[in-house]
């Protein structure tokens, strides 16, 4: 576990403010990115009239 979340936390700061190069940090940073690209490619889907997706397979 990293020390630098549990300190964020109890300070009600997000990690990636309060120590941008820790492990937990930039964990949290790659899993906003792939959030982020998943949801333009369903926007993609969405606006192209496909409604029905599977965002385990947008890759």
């Amino acid at each position: 576990m990293d020390v630098n979340v549990a300190k964020a936390v109890d300070s009600f700061m997000p990690v990636v403010l309060t120590a941008p190069g820790a492990a937990g940090a930039k964990a949290f940073v790659k899993l906003t990115e792939e959030c982020l690209m998943k949801l333009e490619a369903s926007k993609a889907l969405y606006q192209s009239g496909n409604t029905k997706m599977n965002l385990t397979n947008l890759e």
